[in-house]
Order: structure tokens, then C-alpha cells, then sequence
């Protein structure tokens, strides 16, 4: 049975109290949203790959005259540092230790130049470790060569 209002005024109420809707407090969900944002925007700058890039030599008109180097050219001028691909080092054709101090070994070189030979699968975490020893020991020049295919 549907109750009858006595008076306009309990209708009145009676009216209004059915068309009252609660309402949803957001601020709780913009929260989550947030921290679910800054979630992900910390976790993808894990995730993404460095990388060391250097700029391609550009194929000016002198350059394509001249002859490239070859390795064996610069066995007299450079200590020549090579990166195997399972990131051993070799300095000057002679495997060190993975644990020796590659700062000191390129010292008693006695020369001013390196050249390093990685190979495309080495690690560029060797890579940098060989640059910095080489920078430790203020090295004037430092190549990084590629092995034409």
C-alpha cells in the first residue's frame, strides 16, 4: 500500500526524498589513477634500452678518395684494445684477466692513442669500461674502429 500525504508539505517531502540520489565521492579513484600513472611512467623508464650513438661519417667527396685504414695501420701509433664477443679483452693481441685493472695495463703501454675494436655483440657496458680507463689514464685520442664486412 502506498501512503497518502496529510498535508503538501509531507508531499513535498515525500517527493524530494525520492528524487535524491547519493552521490559518488571520486576523489578516491582520481587517487588510484594517479599513483597507477606514476606507476607506469616509472617502470617503462626501466624497461627502455640505452644505447651510445655516433654519428655515421658522412660521405663527403674527400672521404670517398681516400683509403680506409686497416688495423694493422695503427699497431704503431695506438694501444689497440679489442672486445671480444663474449667480452673478454685483448690489448694489444694479449687476453687479459676480466678482473685486472685495464688502467694500469694500458699505462704501461707507454703510448698516447687507443683504438678499440669491439665486436657487434659485445656489451656496451665493456665498451664504456675500456673508454673510462682509457680517460683515467688520459689517453690524447680514442678511435672506436669497425671491421668492414
Amino acid at each position: 500500500m502506498v501512503e497518502e500525504p496529510e498535508s503538501e508539505e509531507e508531499e513535498f517531502e515525500l517527493r524530494r526524498a525520492q528524487t535524491e540520489f547519493e552521490e559518488m565521492d571520486l576523489t578516491p579513484m582520481v587517487d588510484v589513477t594517479f599513483l597507477l600513472l606514476i606507476f607506469f611512467m616509472i617502470t617503462a623508464s626501466f624497461t627502455m634500452q640505452k644505447a651510445i650513438g655516433f654519428p655515421p661519417p658522412s660521405p663527403d667527396e674527400q672521404g670517398a678518395s681516400v683509403q680506409p685504414k686497416q688495423l694493422e695501420d695503427f699497431k704503431d701509433e695506438c694501444v689497440i684494445v679489442e672486445i671480444h664477443e663474449d667480452n673478454s679483452i685483448s690489448i694489444d693481441e694479449e687476453r687479459i684477466p676480466l678482473d685486472a685493472n685495464l688502467a694500469a695495463m694500458l699505462a704501461t703501454k707507454g703510448k698516447n692513442e687507443m683504438l678499440i675494436d669491439a665486436h657487434e655483440n659485445a656489451l656496451h657496458e665493456t665498451v664504456v669500461k675500456v673508454v673510462d680507463a682509457g680517460n683515467e689514464v688520459q689517453m690524447q685520442r680514442i678511435r672506436l674502429g669497425s671491421r668492414g664486412g
